[in-house]
């Protein structure tokens, strides 16, 4: 009955589908309830994170057959919800669990969850709160508030100039407001407006232009000085254009002493730039934290995670009250149309600072787990689903090594945003043995570089989930292409 019930719903709901099927989701039994969360899990927005939160707190009462299948799937439909409140209930799940071991699958999604979570969390926390005081918080909103309702009053007043054939008045209303927006450090408005001016009077070209300059030079003087100090070398590289874009596409955080920055594990595609203060690199060795480094203002770090495509490998800690810049993947991504040798540059002042790979074999064989062997077989992937269901298509790759812990196989991908997309997918790999067997490995992809020989070609690097035996390492060895 339940069943046709949801049938009907979706039949008739329309655009109040998702709204109804968050309604439905803690009265229908825990079959229907996978089937909600695999339908609308990762697209439900807060009020759904909610319910699956609501519903993930009465896990007790779920039944034995389907318990452990719908807590994974709640765990993995909740990266959408990078929110404080499913960040401890997965952390309160993760110690409920620790007796099941880490290949539990509850534990596994769990904690793949959080190592998603937590990084978007902590940016998040960061663009909403900046240590503001409630007077300046009162101030901020008023201000926000008053130029919404003026920019209304503006394009009211120059709509109704258009009307009246008074093109000359209105473009004048639009320079003289872009101006002073340029001026409160306002730039995507007074950009706004120098794009309305050109709209409403394309014979405005000086006018035009000369708001270009202005908004320009505001932007050069609202970059301090000690900014401009600390990363004078950068300066260097680049001209004044490249540098204010990729300023203006950076954001500013600000962290306490001793609070976490990144931690080992997590995925975060961003380069951070240390203004002040001092952080302090650590990387985990067995059961204990490895020092790797002190950072200082001027240093960057994150080389490989934002030009490569991999987790984080060390952990990020405030040692004292530390300012930052952190210029984020998504963000960079729009600039290199206009500025096609910024990566370059970028990529060639960082290097300098790469010195990550060097501190990690410092710190114990890259601290590989286990032994790495190199091996060139081809072997056949299939990447699966957020919720571990495989797909029809399998593709080739050849191996380049392997070990108890994981494996490295080679693959021509079509561009870098395409390879970018791999991290973080679950995959099966299978291995066609000697006696016609074959290993199926399941893991998780935490990297896929660019080789020198094409920018076509990557390595992709796979975590097991599962060790394998070293029987199974061996039969793998004893295969040729």
């Amino acid at each position: 009955v339940q069943q046709q019930a949801l049938s009907c719903i979706t039949k008739i709901s329309g655009k109040d589908l998702k709204s109804r099927m968050i309604e439905a989701l803690p009265l229908v039994d825990d079959r229907l309830k996978i089937q909600i969360i695999m339908q609308f899990g990762q697209v439900m927005g807060e009020n759904g994170s909610e319910a699956l939160l609501d519903v993930l707190g009465a896990r007790n009462r779920f039944h034995a057959e389907t318990s452990t299948e719908l807590i994974v799937k709640i765990c993995i439909a909740l990266k959408s919800s990078p929110s404080e409140k499913a960040i401890r209930v997965l952390d309160n799940l993760t110690a409920e669990r620790q007796s099941y071991g880490p290949s539990d699958p509850i534990i596994r999604a769990a904690r793949d969850t959080l190592l998603f979570l937590k990084p978007r969390y902590r940016r998040s926390s960061q663009s909403t709160h900046m240590e503001m005081n409630q007077l300046e918080i009162e101030t901020h909103a008023t201000i926000t508030s008053s130029r919404a309702e003026s920019m209304e009053q503006l394009e009211h007043t120059v709509m109704t100039l258009i009307s009246q054939g008074e093109i000359e008045k209105a473009g004048k209303r639009l320079f003289d407001s872009a101006v002073t927006a340029a001026q409160d450090k306002d730039f995507s408005t007074a950009e706004l407006l120098r794009d309305k001016l050109i709209e409403i009077n394309p014979l405005a070209l000086s006018e035009v232009i000369r708001l270009g300059e202005i908004i320009d030079e505001e932007k050069d003087t609202s970059i301090s000085n000690h900014h401009i100090a600390v990363w004078s070398e950068l300066y260097e590289k680049m001209s004044t254009d490249e540098f204010n874009a990729l300023y203006y596409a950076m954001r500013q955080e600000h962290y306490h002493r001793h609070e976490d920055i990144i931690k080992t594990g997590e995925t975060e595609p961003s380069l951070f730039f240390l203004n002040s203060g001092f952080v302090s690199l650590t990387c985990p060795t067995g059961t204990r934290n490895t020092f790797l480094k002190k950072l200082q203002p001027g240093e960057v770090i994150g080389v490989s995670q934002f030009f490569s495509v991999s987790v984080w490998t060390i952990s990020m800690t405030a040692q004292t009250e530390t300012q930052m810049n952190v210029l984020s993947r998504e963000k960079f991504k729009p600039l290199q149309a206009d500025f096609p040798e910024l990566e370059s540059k970028l990529h060639d002042f960082c290097m300098q600072y790469d010195t990550i790979p060097e501190l990690l074999k410092m710190a114990g064989s890259d601290r590989r787990e286990f032994p790495r062997y190199s091996v060139s077989v081809i072997i056949n992937n299939m990447l699966l689903d957020p919720y571990g269901n495989t797909g029809k298509r399998k593709f080739k790759g050849e191996m380049v090594d392997i070990s108890k812990g994981g494996l490295c196989f080679s693959i021509q991908i079509s561009s870098k945003e395409n390879a970018r997309l791999l991290l973080g997918r679950q995959i099966i790999t299978e291995i066609t043995l000697l006696n016609g067997d074959i290993l199926k490995c399941f893991g998780t992809i935490v990297g896929v570089k660019f080789t020198e020989i094409s920018t076509q070609i990557f390595t992709v690097h796979v975590k097991f989930y599962h060790t394998l035996e070293q029987a199974n390492v061996n039969q793998v060895l004893n295969l040729e292409i």
